[in-house]
């Protein structure tokens, strides 16, 4: 089924500090069974945040690879952000605007493209990989 996000309530588990948080959201069985269904597009759907987090993704000025680690998203649940590893066996990595991750045009798969140039890659914040 498919929910606004802002119904949901994300709240970290305190019997499990370092696990997933509990999601709830407040309504009845009756009301979740009228949502619509999601249509899930292909086997890579990147409407959906799980299919994103550690897709590989194309640098556009080099074409060598970063992969996708993590989202911060917004309040409303947009991509605001997108936490990459530039070089995969690095122990750093960066956060980079989400709107910078396309998806590549033309006679692709529906690959995804980091679209930045080496300046704005190069002073995008980086913090250590935990």
């Amino acid at each position: 089924r498919t929910l606004a996000y802002d119904v949901a309530m994300i709240q970290p588990d305190p019997e499990d500090v370092d696990g997933e948080p509990d999601v709830f959201v407040k309504m009845t069985g009756e009301t979740l069974s009228t949502l619509p269904e999601f249509e899930q597009a292909s086997a890579d759907d990147f409407r959906l945040a799980s299919e994103m987090i550690g897709a590989t993704v194309a640098i556009a000025y080099n074409g060598e690879s970063a992969r996708i680690n993590d989202l911060i998203l917004s309040e409303t649940g947009e991509a605001r952000y997108a936490v990459i590893a530039t070089d995969l066996a690095a122990s750093d990595q960066v956060v980079i605007d989400a709107d910078n991750i396309t998806l590549a045009e033309g006679a692709s798969d529906g690959e995804l493209v980091l679209d930045v140039d080496a300046e704005t890659l190069s002073a995008a914040p980086a913090y250590p990989r935990d």
